[in-house]
């Protein structure tokens, strides 16, 4: 009778699969941040609170939740008459539909970008986003994270008023949403944004 030769499987490979180092690390990367946020003589790290209520209109809404967003809030506008440099590290944004009884279409995406003057996105432009989410019927809620990559996104701007209002500060992007139309008036999403945001040098 013949056995059957058993071959080690230890050195087989299978089921291969090689990915970008960043695919689906910004959201845990980001709460980690946000867990251990610290303090040093020179430097300040924030979590900066903010956020807004969308209302149907009958028309297609598109909003951002970017750097710039994140500059007009309250705890930022604070910090700022403190420090002489900041940089928004990473934004998170949770998008809550607290009338699911009422129907409307909706999406969100991340994005990278340079610029001074806000951009415009179609909303093709925001189901192109690798990330692109939506509020599910029944489920309540979604989470999208930006989080600062590039040299450039990492690095400090000032934040004297005639540099935030007269001098046009570059953003680098974040979070673009889409609401579609819908009976006017109903308050539909509830946007809740947390920005981590670095600040240096005191005034």
């Amino acid at each position: 009778m013949k056995t059957r030769s058993r071959r080690s499987n230890k050195n087989i490979i299978s089921n291969v699969r090689v990915v970008d180092d960043e695919t689906g690390s910004d959201g845990a990367k980001i709460d980690r941040i946000i867990s251990q946020l610290h303090t040093s003589e020179s430097q300040v790290r924030v979590l900066c609170d903010t956020g807004n209520l969308v209302s149907l209109t009958s028309g297609d809404q598109f909003t951002l939740y970017d750097t710039a967003f994140v500059r007009n809030s309250d705890d930022f506008v604070s910090l700022a008459q403190q420090f002489q440099l900041y940089r928004v590290m990473a934004i998170k944004v949770d998008i809550y539909d607290i009338v699911p009884a009422v129907a409307g279409a909706n999406g969100g995406s991340t994005f990278h970008a340079t610029y001074a003057t806000p951009p415009v996105f179609s909303f093709n432009n925001i189901v192109d986003g690798p990330d692109f989410r939506v509020v599910p019927p029944g489920m309540g809620k979604t989470t999208l994270y930006w989080s600062a990559h590039t040299l450039n996104e990492r690095g400090f701007q000032p934040t004297a008023s005639s540099a935030l209002t007269g001098a046009s500060p570059t953003d680098y992007g974040g979070i673009r949403f889409y609401a579609g139309a819908g009976t006017s008036g109903t308050n539909k999403y509830q946007i809740v944004v947390k920005a981590v945001v670095d600040f240096r040098g005191r005034v």
